[in-house]
């Protein structure tokens, strides 16, 4: 298998293009990748969303009862990209049935770390992509994502997160990146916002 590693992710200094992918039901064919980005081998990716691709349980998949909205981050090997994953509920299949979509990034992990890029404008910027192409399939445009000039004052270093991390948390999490670089941890952001959720995730990155 080839290195994973996207051909796009360059910057005009205004806004950032992205190579994406969709997966999700295509009417009479069922579950598969919808539409991609042009020149992008979304395969190359498999080996970090194995498994991941659907985090939902199947009842709520099936019923149209409980709304889905799920943000997921994957690490690539190389630290110079991430996969930002945003999962939703798709269009009715041929019988009428409820599905879900999963709406993949591949982001540069340097403009996140540099403050240039937050999580939260490429989510919001995949959202719209979704809003204004809903039944998009095959080869699609990149995704644009608007970018922090360089001159631009970064945000301070980790501001807010003792909100929603304790100090023993940041400890443990700190120890165990030193012990094992390549470790992965999973954060669970309990009765908090997304909005702040998605922050902490640059700075703990940032750390490493």
């Amino acid at each position: 298998m080839g290195a994973a590693e996207s051909s796009r992710g360059s910057t005009d200094g205004s806004v950032a293009e992205f190579d994406h992918w969709l997966y999700g039901v295509i009417p009479g064919t069922g579950y598969t990748t919808r539409a991609v980005s042009k020149g992008l081998d979304a395969g190359l990716y498999d080996q970090y969303l194995r498994g991941h691709y659907t985090p939902i349980r199947g009842a709520i998949a099936q019923s149209y009862d409980e709304p889905i909205d799920l943000h997921m981050i994957h690490p690539v090997r190389g630290a110079r990209e991430v996969l930002l994953s945003r999962i939703t509920r798709g269009p009715a299949d041929e019988a009428g049935r409820p599905t879900f979509a999963n709406h993949t990034v591949v982001a540069r992990t340097d403009l996140l770390k540099s403050g240039r890029l937050t999580l939260e404008t490429v989510f919001h910027a995949m959202g719209e992509f979704e809003r204004k192409s809903p039944d998009v399939q095959g080869e699609m445009a990149v995704l644009a994502v608007p970018v922090r000039p360089e001159d631009a004052e970064r945000p301070p270093f980790g501001q807010g997160i003792h909100r929603h991390l304790t100090f023993p948390a940041i400890e443990t999490l700190a120890t165990r990146i030193m012990s094992d670089p390549t470790s992965r941890t999973l954060l669970l952001c309990r009765n908090t916002t997304l909005t702040a959720a998605v922050r902490q995730v640059p700075d703990l990155a940032s750390a490493r």
